[in-house]
């Protein structure tokens, strides 16, 4: 999966905020701090940086929710977020996501908080999952994850 690929997805995924554009998936892709996961018609793109981790998107197209992709591609960014010495993970998600709020608050996410004047909920982690699924079955309040 590419850039342009990433930004197509986003398109078709359905989400009521703006799908970001391939310039911008390209640009976040040239850092060295990002991080990208892929599974079949989903992705997840973050950012570690010391012992802060973020979450920016996680995509999955309508199609093929609920067979455990986003959840998998969120485990393996926790690994890796972990395994570079990150201490905490932010993610934002829109209050009326509902399935993903569902989602966060099934892997231990916690409201923390509210951005200002939005929709914007901030939440937190506890712990973080010990152990990724083997494999896949092939928006914005603010999460936080303390990786243990």
């Amino acid at each position: 999966m590419n850039h342009n690929d990433m930004a197509n997805l986003h398109l078709k995924s359905g989400l009521m905020t703006r799908p970001w554009t391939a310039s911008e998936y390209k640009k976040l892709l040239e850092s060295e701090t990002t991080r990208f996961f892929c599974v079949e018609n989903g992705f997840l793109i973050g950012r570690i940086i010391g012992e802060e981790a973020e979450i920016l998107n996680v995509i999955v197209h309508p199609n093929f929710r609920r067979l455990g992709k986003a959840k998998y591609l969120i485990c393996k960014f926790e690994k890796q977020a972990k395994n570079a010495g990150s201490a905490k993970c932010f993610l934002e998600v829109a209050e009326s996501n509902n399935p993903a709020n569902k989602l966060y608050s099934n892997l231990g996410y916690v409201m923390v908080g509210r951005r200002e004047s939005t929709t914007i909920l901030l939440m937190e982690v506890k712990t973080m999952h010990q152990s990724c699924p083997k494999k896949s079955r092939s928006a914005l309040n603010y999460y936080k994850i303390k990786l243990i």
